[in-house]
C-alpha cells in the first residue's frame, strides 16, 4: 500500500514535470497495479456488503470509467490524478461484485463483452503493430479501412489466445518451471541476436532499408530532439530566461522577440541563422500547445498560462523590445467560436500598447501524412515524393476560416506572412521535399529544410533594424 501511494504521487508530480516518462515507466504507474494487488490480496477477507451499496458502488465505479472514456481529451493531463477516475471505478466494480453480483456484474457477464475480455490482452499485442505497419504503406482514414483492420486485429487475436495463451496458462506446453524460464531464456537471447544482427548488417541485408529512406528517419528524429532545447516554462519565463537568438549577448537589446507554440519553434532554426547573420540579438518564448493569444491555456502549466502571457508582455515593455513575431497552429485552437479572433487582437493590442511592430505567420499548408513516414515507404516501394503533395484547391479551401482570425488587424498596422508560396511547388501544390529533404518532420510542423525555405518570408523583420525603414511585407 505504502509503495501505491509512493507511486501515485511521482504520477502526479511527473505528468506536469515529465508527463512522457510519467506515462510509459513503471515507478509511476505502479500504483494501478498496486490497486488491483491490494484487491486481490484482501479477497475472501471482507463481509458481504448491503446489496444497497453493492448497487450503488458498483454503479459509481462504471459512471467514473464512463466519465473518463468520454471526457478526457488528449489535453487532460495523465495518468495521475486523472488517472484516479478509471482505476478506482475499476476496483469499485471489482470490490462490489465479489460475493455478489451487481446490475453492472451482470452486464459485463454478457458473453460477448466476457469473449472480448478474454481476448484483450492478445488484442492490445496485435493491434499497435498492426496499425503503425499499415500507415508505413497507408494513412488509414476511411472508416471501411479502420472498421478491416479492427475486425483483422481481433480474429489474430483469437488465434492468439487459442493457440499461444491458452496452452501456457494451461500448462500444456512449458509445464514445468525449469522449462518456462529456459523457453523465455531463449527466446529473449533469440530476440536480442536478431536486433544486434539487423543492426549491424541493415546494409548489406537484402532487406535493409535503402539510404534514402534511412535519411528521411534520420533527419525526422534529429528535428523532433531539436525542437525540445527551444521549450521555456513558466518559472524562465518568469525570470527573463529567454532562448536566446543570434549573437546571444545579453548586453545587446533584442531587436526580435519569438512567441508561440511548436509550430514557431519549428522555424526556429533560420530566425537563429538570420540574426547572427545581421548581428541581431532576438529571444523566443514558445511553449507546446500555448498560443500566443489571450485567455489560452495548458495544462503543463496548470492554469497560470495568464502569468505566462502576462510576463512576456511586460518583458517587452520593459526591455522595448521593436519587433515581435507570433506563430502558431493558429487553426489548432478554433474551438468554433470568435475565441480566437478576439484572444489574437487582444494579444496584438496589449503589445502594441508597449510600441513594438508585431508580425503575425500565417499556419504552413498542412498534409494528411506523416510526411518523412510517406517519403521513407514511397524510397521503399513508392509512391513518388509529388504523389504526398497536397492540391492547392484544397489548400485555399481552409484559408477563409484562418483569415478570420485575423480579420481587420492589418489596419491597425500589423505585417502578416503568408508561407504557402514558399512551400508550393511550380504546378502550385504543396511541396513536401526539396533537394532530397523533407519539409515536414511530421503531417504539419515544417522541418530545418522546411524552415530555411522561409527564410525569405522572414528577412525583413531583421532588415527593419539596419535599414530603419518600414520593410515591405511579403
Amino acid at each position: 500500500t505504502a509503495a501505491s501511494v509512493l507511486s501515485l504521487g511521482l504520477s502526479i508530480y511527473g505528468v506536469y514535470s515529465y508527463p512522457t516518462l510519467t506515462f510509459y515507466l513503471l515507478p509511476t504507474r505502479a500504483w494501478e497495479l498496486g490497486l488491483g494487488a491490494i484487491l486481490a490480496a484482501l479477497a475472501g477477507q471482507r463481509n458481504v456488503l448491503p446489496r444497497w451499496w453493492a448497487q450503488v458502488g458498483s454503479g459509481l465505479g462504471l459512471l467514473g470509467i464512463l466519465i473518463a472514456v468520454f471526457g478526457y481529451s488528449t489535453q487532460t493531463p495523465f495518468p495521475g490524478l486523472a488517472a484516479l477516475l478509471p482505476c478506482v471505478g475499476t476496483g469499485l466494480i471489482i470490490w462490489t461484485n465479489e460475493k455478489q453480483a451487481t446490475w453492472v456484474g451482470r452486464v459485463l457477464a454478457w458473453r460477448g463483452l466476457v469473449g472480448i475480455g478474454l481476448i484483450s490482452y492478445s488484442l492490445y499485442l496485435w493491434h499497435w503493430p498492426i496499425l503503425v505497419f499499415t500507415r508505413y504503406w497507408i494513412d488509414p482514414e476511411s472508416l471501411a479501412l479502420r472498421v478491416g483492420l479492427l475486425i483483422g486485429s481481433i480474429l489474430l487475436a483469437i488465434l492468439t489466445w487459442k493457440y499461444v495463451e491458452t496452452p501456457f496458462r494451461q500448462r500444456r506446453w512449458c509445464a514445468a518451471r525449469k522449462s518456462i524460464f529456459t523457453f523465455a531464456g531463449v527466446t529473449l537471447l533469440v530476440m536480442i541476436g536478431a536486433g544486434l544482427l539487423i543492426r549491424n548488417t541493415r546494409d548489406m541485408l537484402p532487406w535493409g532499408l535503402p539510404e534514402a529512406a534511412q535519411r528521411y528517419a534520420r533527419e525526422k528524429m534529429m528535428d523532433m530532439q531539436r525542437l525540445g532545447k527551444y521549450q521555456r516554462k513558466l518559472p524562465d519565463i518568469v525570470r527573463d530566461n529567454y532562448y536566446e537568438l543570434g549573437a546571444g549577448d545579453r548586453a545587446q537589446p533584442a531587436h526580435l522577440l519569438v512567441w508561440g507554440d511548436s509550430h514557431a519553434q519549428s522555424v526556429m532554426p533560420v530566425l537563429e541563422e538570420l540574426c547572427r547573420d545581421h548581428a541581431l540579438r532576438g529571444v523566443a518564448a514558445t511553449h507546446s500547445n500555448l498560443p500566443p493569444a489571450y485567455g489560452f491555456d495548458n495544462p503543463d502549466l496548470r492554469g497560470k498560462a495568464s502569468d505566462y502571457y502576462n510576463a512576456v508582455v511586460t518583458y517587452v515593455r520593459q526591455h522595448r523590445v521593436p519587433n515581435v513575431l507570433l506563430v502558431a497552429k493558429w487553426a489548432r485552437y478554433d474551438d468554433g467560436t470568435n475565441r480566437l479572433q478576439q484572444g489574437v487582437a487582444r494579444t496584438v493590442a496589449d503589445l502594441q500598447a508597449t510600441g513594438t511592430k508585431v508580425w503575425i505567420m500565417k499556419i504552413v499548408p498542412q498534409h494528411k501524412n506523416d510526411i518523412p513516414r510517406a517519403l521513407a515507404a514511397g524510397a521503399l516501394m513508392g509512391p513518388q515524393p509529388e504523389a504526398l503533395a497536397w492540391p492547392v484547391p484544397e489548400y485555399l479551401a481552409t484559408k477563409p476560416r484562418e483569415d478570420t482570425y485575423f480579420s481587420g488587424l492589418t489596419e491597425t498596422g500589423i505585417k502578416l506572412l503568408d508561407p504557402a508560396d514558399y512551400l508550393l511547388d511550380e504546378q502550385k501544390q504543396g511541396r513536401v521535399v526539396w533537394d532530397g529533404k523533407a519539409l515536414y518532420y511530421d503531417l504539419g510542423h515544417i522541418s530545418l529544410a522546411g524552415a530555411q525555405r522561409l527564410r525569405p518570408l522572414l528577412e525583413p523583420i531583421l532588415r527593419a533594424h539596419a535599414s530603419n525603414t518600414q520593410p515591405k511585407s511579403d
